[in-house]
């Protein structure tokens, strides 16, 4: 016996319509399939708290240009942070920029989740352009969020002599403001040397791992001390950072950046040298460590060590191109 096929006779209108119907729903989804991989969306199911901080994590869009039009200067702190700071707010009426950014205080966190990462490229891709952006933070890679990457910037220290200026500022302040953190005098008048060999929070090798991040970035694995964030971070600055100077070479380090960012730089190492321009920032009261204590804290912060001495090469390397001999 053979089946008899079923045959379903539609109104001609009706017919009519869900083609119609039909056709629209497949142009839509392909329009939508399309407009999100042209902005990197991936769909919202991709995206979650868990994704941040894995390595894993792909990028939303991968753009390889920089976004020549902005500069961020997620500044590493106690490495003259603040006298950058001051000279960009003197250059940006002069050379025609926006000059915006936050001042560390308890409000502001420089290790960010997935959502304070967004808000943080938003606000910062728009800006009026140019412009600059200064605040204490680990790299984020804008390239995930779907935006070119700005230029980057930073200047960094020697590990030990930058914990040392932190460790007294945190108790005495600078010549601008007195600060003074502690409840007790002894703990506020402790030396450096008490510090290590009583084994305090502020000088253990756990709580020293500072600098690296600020270039490895945002991934949970910045912050441990190890080969990991030491690796990343120095590919970090190889792709991400355009110049990333010297505290010990500060008029070094401005020179760089007026070869290098003319449009914001020009004539900055001449408001910086003029007396009274740029206040003063150094910290008070601050003593050196015993050589034993040196030898010892290098130890700990060897692997900081490491990365500095990466950064002095490069810093060396970029003086020599651009003819800067002093």
């Amino acid at each position: 016996m053979v089946a008899t096929p079923i045959s379903i006779h539609l109104p001609r209108r009706l017919y009519a319509g869900l083609v119609v119907l039909v056709t629209t729903c497949v142009f839509l989804y392909a329009y939508e399939n399309y407009s999100q991989s042209q902005s990197g969306y991936i769909g919202d199911a991709e995206i979650s708290a868990n994704d941040v901080g894995r390595s894993e994590y792909k990028p939303l869009q991968r753009v390889t240009s920089r976004s020549s039009d902005i500069v961020f200067y997620n500044k590493v702190g106690k490495c003259g942070s603040r006298s950058l700071v001051y000279l960009l707010r003197l250059l940006a009426p002069k050379n025609g920029f926006t000059a915006t950014g936050e001042n560390k205080t308890p409000n502001v966190t420089i290790s960010l989740s997935f959502g304070q990462q967004s808000d943080l490229v938003d606000r910062i891709t728009h800006l009026s352009r140019p412009a600059t952006f200064y605040r204490h933070t680990h790299f984020i890679d804008f390239e995930r969020f779907g935006y070119d990457n700005p230029i980057y910037i930073n200047i960094v220290r020697q590990p030990l002599s930058r914990l040392i200026s932190e460790y007294f500022f945190r108790r005495f302040g600078d010549e601008k403001r007195s600060k003074d953190t502690f409840r007790r005098k002894t703990e506020r008048n402790q030396t450096f040397d008490e510090c290590v060999l009583r084994d305090r929070i502020e000088c253990r090798a756990d709580t020293t791992f500072y600098i690296i991040p600020y270039f490895c970035g945002q991934d949970d694995r910045c912050r441990v001390r190890g080969r990991w964030a030491l690796e990343r971070a120095m590919e970090n600055v190889e792709k991400y950072f355009l110049v990333v100077g010297l505290s010990e070479e500060y008029e070094n380090t401005i020179k760089l950046f007026e070869a290098m960012l003319p449009r914001y730089f020009d004539g900055a190492l001449e408001i910086y040298k003029t007396p009274g321009a740029i206040q003063s920032t150094k910290t008070r009261n601050k003593t050196l460590p015993s050589p034993e204590i040196v030898d010892m804290m290098n130890e700990r912060l060897a692997i900081e060590n490491e990365f500095y001495d990466f950064i002095k090469r490069r810093f060396y390397d970029m003086k020599r191109k651009y003819g800067i001999t002093s």
